[in-house]
């Protein structure tokens, strides 16, 4: 089942409370499929109101038509003459008919394109947020970092934090770091390793802000621009990823992948 039958589901409230929950937590985490939910479910509501009119009025009509000829039969009091009028009453009538279906079809027709346009970003996303989505599949790796052996007093702790870092644990180094307070130790390659793994488990805005200390490292600035990039282009932000990617020097381990990807993305 596709994501339209899904949502479709989803609005008439129709799927199971396993179904639905399940939904609701992939929308926690899928901000597209969440905007196309909202967009959905605000283009069936124009077009229950556009139904809800139309029907109420051809009830009035009816309605009218059926009181004239009750009126018409009790009174008896239709002659020939009147017609002409009521003729022209009819044809009025049926132009006031086609006129409504014609702008009922073309509302239909613009919530139609308004749909489609919708599903067509969800479904297929801008170029520019899919290719960057693509370019940080093909090119992150975490930072080769190695912190064990740092210090005596430290040592236990970071080999700790090391072996997790290389056993994909990011969860754990995260929590390991933060615990050590490492704006206060200092040390840039704690800073890297923290940033990539948030870059990893998801958390792009907070690595940059992690990772900051390091653009003012000569030592670490070229891996702040490439790792602050990649959590851009996770997002599919590709111009602030572009911007960041142009600043690294010539002589970085990252240049030629810089270079590439600038060259992709033009």
């Amino acid at each position: 089942m596709d994501y339209y039958d899904r949502i479709e589901e989803y609005l008439k409230n129709t799927l199971s409370e396993a179904e639905k929950f399940a939904f609701e937590k992939v929308m926690e985490q899928d901000a597209d499929l969440k905007s196309a939910v909202e967009n959905h479910e605000a283009a069936m509501d124009v077009v229950g109101s556009i139904l809800e009119g139309e029907i109420r009025n051809v009830i009035e009509n009816e309605q009218l038509v059926i009181d004239n000829e009750g009126s018409g039969i009790e009174n008896g009091k239709l002659k020939i003459e009147n017609g002409a009028a009521i003729g022209k009453v009819e044809n009025e009538g049926k132009e006031a008919k086609i006129k409504r279906l014609t702008w009922m079809r073309r509302a239909g027709v613009a919530i139609l394109l308004l749909m489609l346009g919708w599903w067509g970003m969800f479904l297929f996303g801008t170029t520019d947020t899919k290719l960057a989505k693509t370019i940080y599949a093909d090119n992150f790796e975490p930072a080769p970092v190695d912190i064990s052996k740092k210090g005596i007093k430290m040592e236990k702790k970071l080999d700790e934090i090391n072996s997790n870092y290389n056993s994909a644990n990011y969860l754990l180094v995260v929590d390991a770091l933060n615990k050590l307070n490492i704006d206060s130790i200092g040390d840039n390659s704690l800073i890297l390793m923290l940033g990539s793994s948030l870059i990893i488990n998801g958390n792009f805005e907070e690595s940059r802000v992690a990772m900051q200390p390091l653009q003012f490292s000569l030592q670490f600035q070229n891996e702040y621009y490439w790792y602050s990039a990649m959590s851009f282009l996770a997002e599919g932000e590709l111009i602030n990823a572009r911007r960041l990617l142009s600043k690294i020097s010539e002589d970085s381990y990252y240049s030629d992948k810089a270079k590439a990807i600038l060259n992709q993305t033009r």
